[in-house]
Parts: C-alpha cells; structure tokens; sequence
C-alpha cells in the first residue's frame, strides 16, 4: 500500500487537504470539551509515534494487513483508530494530573531550584577575568 501524498494522485490529496483546511479556517467554534481533547492531540502523536509503542499497536495488537480484506474492514480500522486515540488521550489526562498535583504545584519552584543551584556553583568555581584585559600580555607578545 502506497502513501497518497507521495504516489501519482498526490496533486488532488493536496489540493483536497488545502480546501479542507480553508473551510474550516473560515469557521468558529467554541467547545469546551473539544478544546480539552485538542489539548492532548500532541500527546497522541506522541505516543503513538515511539517506536515501541508503534510495535505493540501495529504489530502486536493491531495488524491491519490483516483486515485490508475483511468485509467492514474500514469500520473496524476506524474504529480501532478512534479507540486508539481515546486511551492515548486518556493516558495524557492522567499524565496532566499528576503534573497539576506535583510539579505545576508551586509554579517556578523547579526553574528556582535550578537557578539556585548554577549561581551556587558559580560562586564555587569563579573564572575571573584580569582586571584590564586590553593591557594582558600573552606569553607570546615578550618576545
């Protein structure tokens, strides 16, 4: 099975795919469980682009060389594309839980820790320069 945008009906996927996204571009919508969900999009991709969770899903649990052939084999692909999407989506909900509980907490308290810790370190080893470095001869310039 060849990819679409590469193949010889590229131009007309292209063009399709831009008209589609003007038409949608055009429209305003407002939802909040809709915007929650996008929220996660990038997680989805995510996760389902590692490489060891590509094997698990399209090589273990869903190969879908399997059901090219099948009658209702798009219905059944959809669908196991839709339940993908919801547990990937699921799984970034719990993962923004736990980040609310723990480390957007104390907000900065991270970035603070970090900043604390460089200066103390800079104070430690200090690399000072001369005081008129313009003036500093090298080695090199006595002779």
């Amino acid at each position: 099975m060849g990819i679409f945008i590469t193949g010889s009906w590229r131009l007309p996927v292209v063009m399709v795919g831009f008209g589609m996204f003007l038409l949608f571009d055009c429209i305003t919508f407002h939802s909040r469980v809709i915007n929650r969900i996008a929220q996660s999009a990038f997680a989805v991709y995510l996760i389902t682009d590692y490489s060891a969770s590509e094997k698990l899903l399209w090589v273990q649990l869903f190969n879908l060389k399997d059901l090219y052939q099948q009658p209702w084999a798009i219905l059944r692909i959809l669908g196991i594309l839709l339940a993908i999407y919801a547990v990937c989506t699921l799984l970034d909900f719990i993962r923004q839980a736990l980040f609310t509980v723990t480390i957007d907490r104390r907000c900065g308290h991270w970035f603070d820790l970090l900043w604390d810790k460089a200066s103390n370190w800079k104070r430690n080893h200090p690399y000072p320069l001369p005081a008129d470095a313009s003036n500093a001869q090298t080695p090199m310039s006595n002779h």
